[in-house]
């Protein structure tokens, strides 16, 4: 079954480019403002729009973000929630670390559907940048398991940062450096201003330029 993120990794590898990705929190800073920064980011040049649900135990988002991904449910209890994810028609989206060795990353890929996301570092989101050079070495390594594109995140906070890592990755991943320019935006009650909208839609814009230049700069 061919799911819209499968078509859309299809159309870009058509189109020669890496994907800009984007995380955003929903409801944050509140449920309107969210659905419009959401309905912006297309506009902006993102690929894919990853929506995070709000958690009280995050197992690997930064101070910045206060999210759910689903890091800690291990490639054996697939049947829980992996399996029927893909029955429904949804990708279900695993993640490979610094850490993950070939004999663990066979297990990892068994039912990863969509792409692999990399994680470009260890320890939480916003913590250090990524280095393209080593991530441009991990990601080879994991396509020698698998034909699904590879996308990169953590580390990832510029357009010069975006560039480097979509030059060698299927995408860029973007989250913490979103998030902290809509909490940057917010008034003093931690309200959105009427500055919220666009200083996330202008980053993403600049970063969104940055993925596509790797293009750019390959050519």
């Amino acid at each position: 079954m061919t799911t819209r993120i499968d078509a859309r990794f299809a159309a870009l590898k058509k189109e020669g480019r890496s994907a800009f990705v984007t995380f955003l929190m929903a409801g944050d800073p509140d449920p309107a403002t969210s659905l419009s920064i959401i309905k912006a980011m297309p506009r902006c040049g993102a690929d894919v729009i990853e929506i995070g649900m709000p958690f009280t135990d995050p197992m690997a988002d930064g101070p910045a973000i206060d999210g759910l991904i689903i890091v800690d449910l291990p490639a054996e209890e697939d049947a829980e929630l992996c399996v029927p994810a893909l029955k429904a028609g949804l990708s279900f989206i695993r993640l490979a670390t610094p850490t993950t060795d070939d004999r663990r990353l066979s297990a990892v890929l068994a039912n990863t559907s969509g792409f692999v996301y990399y994680v470009s570092i260890t320890g939480i989101t916003g913590a250090a940048a990524a280095d393209s050079g080593v991530v441009g070495e991990a990601v080879a390594r994991i396509k020698r398991h698998t034909d699904l594109p590879v996308c990169v995140g953590f580390g990832i906070r510029t357009p010069d940062a975006a560039r480097a890592i979509a030059a060698c990755a299927d995408g860029a991943v973007v989250g913490t450096a979103l998030v902290d320019a809509l909490r940057a935006s917010l008034d003093a009650e931690g309200r959105a201003t009427a500055k919220t909208v666009n200083a996330v839609a202008d980053l993403a814009a600049s970063l969104a330029h940055g993925v596509r230049d790797a293009k750019q700069a390959a050519e």
